[in-house]
């Protein structure tokens, strides 16, 4: 998945430069989870739980301005 405004990043890239290699990964962990009911609302959580999705990777996307990129298994 690509996405952008996940925050900052580890180490840190300058605001306006293309992402080097090997890619920066997001500084704060995301969890991604799939809620398929109408009108699904965000939740926070604090641990993951098996009904939500394995990350792999979450970083800046190499060569790419601000574009992160989020490897998961699902």
């Amino acid at each position: 998945m690509y996405a952008f405004g996940l925050g900052a990043t580890i180490p840190v890239v300058k605001s306006g430069e293309a992402a080097p290699l090997p890619a920066p990964t997001t500084a704060q962990p995301l969890l991604i989870g799939f809620d398929f009911r109408k009108n699904a609302a965000p939740q926070r959580v604090e641990e993951p739980t098996p009904d939500q999705t394995a990350m792999l990777f979450a970083g800046l996307t190499p060569g790419f301005v601000g574009l992160y990129q989020v490897n998961f298994r699902a």
